[in-house]
């Protein structure tokens, strides 16, 4: 009995299809962290137009959430407040 061979255009397609999903799944995420990013933005901007907020208390959100939420990267002091000043740099 022989076995029937599978043309390697098959196994490409697959690899194809497998690499379209992976880069689907890799907008999606950073289309979320963009959108996660742009909310945490408006919020700090909001808390300092009202007065609620200070320098102060977005380092102590930056260290909050470096001490509560192991391995997230890209919340620091610095990137939070360029994330607010992103928002008032933005027309409407």
């Amino acid at each position: 009995m022989t076995i029937p061979t599978t043309p390697s255009s098959d196994f490409a397609e697959i690899a194809q299809l497998i690499a379209a999903a992976r880069l689907r799944a890799m907008q999606a995420v950073n289309t979320t962290l963009i959108d996660l990013y742009w909310q945490v933005g408006q919020t700090i901007s909001q808390k300092i137009a009202q007065a609620q907020w200070g320098d102060g208390v977005v380092a102590q959100l930056a260290d909050h959430l470096a001490q509560t939420q192991p391995g997230l990267r890209g919340f620091t002091r610095s990137n939070l407040f360029s994330n607010a000043q992103v928002l008032r740099d933005v027309p409407g």
